[in-house]
């Protein structure tokens, strides 16, 4: 139906449908709007692990899992000309969970950072959503050459959600020779869907030198980078998950 008007002094008449429910009213301008429905949101953020308690008048929730990142790998003090693999980033899982389908209260863990030589801990909310951690890069313990190569973690990997999201794999650590010179790259710290992994170490020198620690939430920690060192050195460490949980009401 086609409204005449305002200058139009013409009477119409709207015939509206049977419902429930309170119309929509204005007093003209537009500052007196009643009876709209809104989707309001509220977001709560778990870095750590805790209890989510289901709010009245919920209708949904989104919820983000991710997985904690790898920690990066090392090599022995003996080896030679040699990056350690990246760890891997922590997976994701996104999921659409109706009020109806929550418990009063649901568990949420945090999947830790896996420290140097280690693989990241799994988050979840309750038994709805989980997300594996990555792996922890690759590691040397026996020499095999003076020059060798090191794989990078896998990623980790969602579970049960709408979107389950594999963790970026760790780049590989490795040894590039020209010219008789040497250079040690250690692998990067592979990216969770939040990105966070570390950057792998790189130089042409006769010292070794630590992986870079992950610096965003499911990072993955970059590898140790080695040349013959006497000294204990180690990959650097991957970072912690997350849980977010969106309500919509």
């Amino acid at each position: 139906y086609t409204l005449a008007s305002p200058n139009n002094n013409a009477s119409h008449t709207l015939t509206l449908p049977v419902a429930t429910g309170t119309l929509l009213t204005t007093t003209g301008d537009g500052s007196g709007l009643t009876g709209i429905g809104g989707s309001a949101q509220t977001v709560d953020v778990f870095t750590s692990s805790g209890t989510y308690t289901k709010p009245a008048g919920l209708v949904a929730v989104k919820v983000t899992v991710v997985g904690g990142g790898g920690g990066g790998g090392f090599l022995n003090n003996t080896a030679q000309n040699n990056g350690g693999g990246g760890g891997g980033g922590g997976g994701t899982s996104i999921r659409i969970i109706t009020a109806a389908t929550l418990g009063a209260t649901e568990t949420v863990t945090v999947g830790a950072g896996g420290t140097p030589n280690a693989a990241g801990g799994t988050s979840s909310f309750g038994t709805l959503a989980t997300a594996t951690g990555g792996a922890q890069g690759g590691s040397l313990t026996t020499i095999v050459s003076s020059t060798n190569g090191n794989l990078g973690g896998l990623g980790g990997i969602g579970a049960s959600g709408d979107i389950n999201q594999h963790g970026e794999v760790g780049g590989m650590g490795f040894c590039l020779t020209t010219g008789g010179a040497n250079a040690n790259v250690s692998g990067d710290g592979g990216n969770s869907i939040m990105g966070g992994g570390a950057l792998g170490v790189f130089a042409l020198a006769t010292s070794g030198a630590n992986g870079n620690n992950a610096v965003g939430y499911g990072g993955g920690g970059a590898g140790k980078r080695s040349r013959a060192v006497a000294t204990s050195l180690s990959g650097g460490s991957g970072f912690a998950g997350i849980v977010i949980v969106e309500e919509m009401y």
